[in-house]
C-alpha cells in the first residue's frame, strides 16, 4: 500500500542518516587521536567538524573520490591511511588562508 511504502521510505531514511552519522563520528575520531575534537583547538561540535588533507591536496582528492560521506567511506575502506586530520571548520578556513600567504 501506498502508507506502507511512505513509511518504508521514511525508515529507510532514517536508518541511512544513522549509519552516515556513525561513519562520520568514527573516522573523525580516528583523525581526532581517539576524541571526534578538532586537532588544533580541542573544539568538539561534530556539526563543525571536518577531515582536512594535511598536505593541502584536499580539492584534488575529492574530485578523485568525492566529498563528505563519499571521502569519509573511502578513508575507512583504506584502514584510515596518514595524511588526515581532525579540524573544525574555524581552523581548517584558517589553515588555508595561512597555506595561500
Amino acid at each position: 500500500s501506498n502508507k506502507y511504502n511512505q513509511s518504508h521510505k521514511l525508515q529507510t531514511a532514517i536508518n541511512d542518516a544513522k549509519r552516515t552519522f556513525q561513519l562520520k563520528l568514527e573516522v573523525l575520531t580516528h583523525y581526532g587521536n581517539g576524541k571526534p575534537v578538532c586537532v588544533k583547538c580541542g573544539y568538539d561540535d561534530l556539526r563543525a567538524l571536518t577531515i582536512d588533507h594535511i598536505n593541502g591536496d584536499g580539492a584534488k582528492h575529492r574530485r578523485t573520490v568525492g566529498a563528505g560521506t563519499r571521502c569519509y567511506k573511502w578513508l575507512k575502506s583504506r584502514g584510515f591511511p596518514e595524511g588526515y586530520q581532525t579540524l573544525c571548520l574555524n581552523c581548517n578556513y584558517l589553515k588555508r588562508a595561512e597555506d595561500l600567504k
